[in-house]
């Protein structure tokens, strides 16, 4: 009966890992003379991740296309989204 029970617990496991969901985070500068910006990438469902912009002399960052403006700011994925 142990080892049944041992076997049941580790098939779980492994249908649980391996329904993990992924989503592709796309982070995009308007204009790449004004500046740059980081954390585009593939994630895990509910990871929290930073996106941020960095600006090139004489620009300053003001927000983002969801009118949020703090840099960086915190994400937490959940579906594909373009920033």
């Amino acid at each position: 009966m142990k080892r049944l029970i041992f076997l049941v617990v580790a098939v779980a496991a492994i249908m649980f890992t391996s329904c993990k969901k992924e989503y592709t985070i796309i982070v995009q500068s308007n204009n790449e003379s004004w500046g740059s910006v980081e954390g585009s990438g593939t994630y895990t469902k509910r990871t929290v991740i930073s996106i941020g912009a960095i600006s090139n002399n004489g620009y300053q960052f003001a927000k983002w296309d969801d009118g949020n403006t703090d840099n960086p700011r915190s994400i937490i994925v959940e579906k594909n989204a373009t920033y």
